[in-house]
């Protein structure tokens, strides 16, 4: 061909082979063969890629002989994955945690036998809270208002107190009037009744003071019966008049003191 041809002088520098194993010693004969290797990758031309090596065969070198002095004997252990062969189970274990479990199963049940039990007297006394609780509410809220009203009362009297003694210290400043002056009667009539009445119970009053002095023996029987006759006398005119008058007014008189009010 007209080209001239490349000599291959190896592998690139980016890819990698596979290098030979070197040894320490080697035999006249292998170092021969690795000079005909060379050769023959000189004459062969480059075509793009690498043809690949022809490794030699590697001489494994034989195992040392065993020390049967120096051997300590281990014995090494299997490192299988295969699980191990399950432990067989225990009766008494079993035995005890069958009743361990029994015991366990029955305080459980009783707890919450009891639990159940107490729920219903639970809830009774829940509801009769409630309902006591509403009650205090109720009379809370009663009290509450009374204690408005009170407080309201109170000190409505705490000022009628004070207006009292107000009263009282004026009054006390104030002379007396006369008894005739506050007590008027309202017409003539009114005002003759007052004074029939007043006389008759004065003479009555005078009647009374004779017997006493009679019984104490002031005066003798004669002057006695004299002057009570007098006065019964008056007293009856007097008890009559007023009688009439208070008809005429329209006042109500009993039986009997109509028919002495119409002699």
């Amino acid at each position: 061909m007209g080209q001239p041809q490349q000599i291959y002088q190896g592998p690139p520098a980016q890819q990698s082979f596979q290098q030979p194993p070197q040894y320490t010693q080697q035999q006249p004969g292998a170092q021969q063969y690795h000079s005909q290797i060379h050769q023959q990758y000189q004459q062969v031309p480059y075509q793009g890629q690498p043809v690949p090596r022809q490794m030699p065969p590697v001489q494994q070198k034989p195992a040392p002989a065993v020390d049967l002095l120096t051997d300590p004997f281990d014995i090494s252990l299997s490192t299988s994955t295969a699980p191990p062969p399950p432990i067989p189970p225990n009766p008494e274990k079993e035995h005890l945690l069958s009743l361990l479990s029994r015991s366990l199963v029955g305080q459980v049940q009783a707890k919450l036998q009891q639990n159940t039990s107490a729920i219903a007297p639970l809830q009774a006394q829940h509801v009769a809270l409630q309902e006591a609780h509403a009650r205090m509410n109720a009379e809370l809220a009663q009290l509450q208002s009374l204690d408005s009203v009170l407080s309201t009362n109170e000190s409505i009297l705490h000022q009628s107190l004070r207006d009292c003694d107000t009263v009282m210290e004026a009054s006390a400043k104030t002379p007396a009037p006369n008894i005739d002056e506050v007590l008027v009667a309202p017409t003539v009539a009114a005002n003759q009744l007052w004074n029939l009445c007043a006389e008759e119970a004065a003479i009555k009053e005078a009647i009374y003071c004779l017997q006493r002095a009679l019984d104490a023996g002031r005066l003798n029987g004669t002057d006695f019966v004299r002057l009570t006759r007098g006065l019964a006398r008056e007293a009856f005119l007097k008890m009559a008049l007023s009688r009439k008058v208070a008809r005429g007014l329209g006042l109500e008189l009993g039986q009997g003191k109509e028919d002495v009010g119409s002699i």
